[in-house]
């Protein structure tokens, strides 16, 4: 949200407030954080939030990213069957 502000786009500001309101908060517990780096270190890939989103995300729950390959690809490694939408 702070990046769409900074950028000065009112519409991707309105958009991006929107969607938050159906936005579900989670906390990423110690397990989570040894889990997501297990995800890295099978996918070879950097980013632990990115794991710790594909890892948190079930069935159906749609993922908004502006790096939707990467997080397909964790998702798809963690076997979560979630909907990556770029934006």
């Amino acid at each position: 949200m702070e990046d769409a502000d900074r950028a000065g786009d009112p519409v991707r500001t309105n958009a991006m407030a929107r969607a938050l309101r159906d936005i579900t908060v989670e906390s990423i517990t110690r397990e989570d954080g040894m889990r997501a780096g297990e995800l890295l270190g099978a996918t070879r890939m950097k980013d632990a939030i990115d794991a710790s989103v594909a890892l948190l995300a079930g069935p159906g729950d749609r993922v908004l990213t502006s790096d939707a390959q990467d997080l397909r690809a964790l998702c798809d490694a963690a076997g979560a069957n979630a909907v990556v939408v770029d934006c």
